[in-house]
């Protein structure tokens, strides 16, 4: 029997863990599960709050719930059919979230929905490498009065770029650094969060040194990029 149905999406539910005797910084273990499916956003976090209520081996370091579409051709939708995207803290309280399909134009961020600002500690959550790192914030994701005025820009030109500036959800990141090379990642905001526990002064003064090593040294002659007045406010007050 062929079951008729209306519904062209699915919510999952992940739980990201972490190894309590592991958790030290600069980088602690985590590993990620889905533990449920719902037709609907209220099902699902309803089933998110019962994994809460259970008794987990490790302790709770997040959830996502993810919004993916049933009908699709994976082999012709980018981000697998991603239809939205939420993470919550362990309590089941909302964090953060990305509301449009990665087949849709990203179009910035409101900066009130930015969470974090260039030179912010942060831990950065790696689901590939089943891993949580201590860095800074070197970038943070394009407004949406950045983007209009670079396609304004890209516009006003004789040959306007063929593509290459078409933003999608993985424009929506934050640029990530957790040394003084110039080694860095375009992190996914959902995958950013506060520092969940102290973090150890030696710790504390090495990432501040590797940012301000970052303004001396790279951000203008590797990324061409002139310090802003905030900036050159950090480094007044942490030039020491």
């Amino acid at each position: 029997m062929n079951l008729q149905t209306n519904y062209k999406h699915i919510f999952i539910v992940s739980v990201v863990l972490y190894q309590d005797y592991r958790r030290r910084y600069p980088t602690f273990d985590a590993r990620e599960y889905v533990c449920g499916y719902s037709l609907s956003l209220e099902g699902a976090e309803k089933l998110m709050h019962d994994e809460i209520l259970s008794d987990c081996a490790d302790p709770l370091y997040c959830f996502y719930i993810r919004e993916n579409s049933i009908e699709m051709d994976i082999r012709c939708v980018r981000g697998n059919g991603r239809l939205s995207e939420r993470v919550y803290d362990a309590g089941g309280n909302l964090l953060d979230k990305r509301l449009f399909s990665w087949e849709n134009e990203y179009e910035g961020r409101d900066p009130e929905d930015i969470r974090f600002d260039c030179g912010d500690i942060v831990e950065a959550y790696d689901s590939k490498n089943r891993s949580v790192s201590l860095g800074f914030i070197m970038e943070q994701p394009p407004t949406k009065e950045e983007i209009r005025e670079q396609n304004a820009h890209d516009s006003s030109l004789k040959e306007p770029p063929s593509g290459e500036h078409y933003h999608d959800a993985s424009d929506d990141c934050y640029m990530f650094m957790t040394d003084d090379s110039g080694n860095h990642v375009h992190l996914d905001a959902l995958y950013v969060f506060k520092p969940h526990f102290p973090i150890p002064k030696p710790t504390l003064e090495r990432l501040k040194r590797q940012y301000r090593h970052y303004l001396e040294q790279y951000a203008d002659k590797y990324f061409h990029k002139p310090l802003t007045d905030s900036e050159r406010t950090w480094l007044k007050v942490h030039n020491r």
